[in-house]
């Protein structure tokens, strides 16, 4: 397991959202499979669990060339408006335990955060609460870019609202092509196994069970 430099001390952290705020991943994959399932199709989970965070059209066709099947962009754009609908039906997806007094702990402490999420404005206001989406410091979401995870746009937006640099930052992961977004963005990735093994995230410079791990990595109050 690799493990960042015990000497670094950042003063933001930038964090996705599925499967690093919100548990919905599960929710995500039962919606990609019952969208699918209304086509007569039957997806494997491991599929969009793996492209999770990049734009959901792109999954969606990745998804149909995987499976051979000949859909063009507008079909591709039906299925994923569906599955939004899905995914907005259920109920919505619990916080993880041990990010609340993460995050609290760090605006306490007055580190910058950020959220940057390859979902739509709509999910973002459908899963956060009022205190969220007013309490990070910048948002980036998949309207906010032109391509998303895993290029690097929607991590260097984020840099951008936050006007730091990017080795003074700190980008929480769960999925490798966010991983791979903040990698090519110059930022230093820790990752939870929210949602996946550890064998899919080593290209993140640490992975974790915790939240809480930040805190470790932050620097300590009054040194920002």
């Amino acid at each position: 397991m690799k493990r960042l430099l015990p000497t670094t001390r950042f003063r933001a952290v930038l964090f996705d959202m599925d499967g690093v705020v919100v548990d919905s991943i599960p929710t995500h994959v039962q919606a990609w499979q019952e969208a699918f399932r209304a086509q007569g199709v039957d997806l494997d989970p491991e599929w969009p669990r793996l492209r999770e965070g990049e734009k959901a059209l792109e999954t969606c066709r990745l998804i149909c060339r995987r499976l051979d099947l000949d859909w063009n962009t507008e079909r591709c754009a039906a299925l994923v408006a569906h599955k939004r609908e899905i995914f907005r039906s259920r109920p919505t997806p619990p916080f993880f335990p041990d990010f609340l007094p993460t995050w609290r702990e760090l605006r306490r402490r007055g580190i910058a955060t950020a959220l940057v999420t390859g979902s739509t404005r709509v999910n973002v206001e459908h899963l956060l609460s009022g205190e969220l989406l007013q309490g990070f410091d910048a948002l980036v979401c998949s309207e906010d870019v032109t391509q998303g995870k895993p290029d690097p746009e929607p991590y260097l937006r984020g840099l951008k609202a936050l006007g730091l640099p990017a080795d003074e930052c700190l980008v929480v992961e769960n999925a490798p092509l966010g991983i791979e977004s903040a990698r090519a963005a110059g930022l230093a990735v820790l990752a939870l196994t929210t949602t996946l093994r550890e064998e899919h995230l080593e290209a993140a410079d640490e992975i974790g069970l915790s939240h809480m791990r930040v805190l470790d990595l932050v620097r300590p109050e009054g040194e920002c």
